[in-house]
C-alpha cells in the first residue's frame, strides 16, 4: 500500500523491411532496452514519486520510420514522474 519499490523493464524490439531498393534501409534491427525504476508510494497511495533511467545500455537503434512505433529513447535518458490520486 505504501513504501518504497523498485522495477526493471527490458524489451525486445525486432523489424526485418522488405521492398526497398536501398539495401541499408531495409535491414531493419534488433535491439533489447532495459530501463531502471525506484520510487516511493505514499499513504493509502494518494501520491507516487518515480525516477528511472531509461535505455540503460545507451543502444541507439535503426527502425524504419514507416512502421508505426513509439519513440524509444536513443541514449541514457533521466525520467522522473509524480502522479496523484483523487
Amino acid at each position: 500500500p505504501s513504501g518504497f519499490f523498485a522495477r526493471v523493464e527490458t524489451t525486445w524490439y525486432r523489424q526485418r523491411s522488405f521492398g526497398y531498393g536501398n539495401a541499408a534501409e531495409s535491414a531493419g534491427d534488433a535491439f533489447a532496452q532495459a530501463d531502471v525504476f525506484v520510487g516511493w508510494r505514499f499513504a493509502r497511495r494518494r501520491a507516487e514519486w518515480t525516477i528511472g533511467l531509461l535505455n540503460v545500455t545507451a543502444q541507439d537503434y535503426r527502425l524504419n520510420p514507416l512502421n508505426p512505433y513509439s519513440e524509444l529513447a536513443r541514449d541514457r535518458t533521466f525520467y522522473t514522474r509524480v502522479r496523484f490520486a483523487l
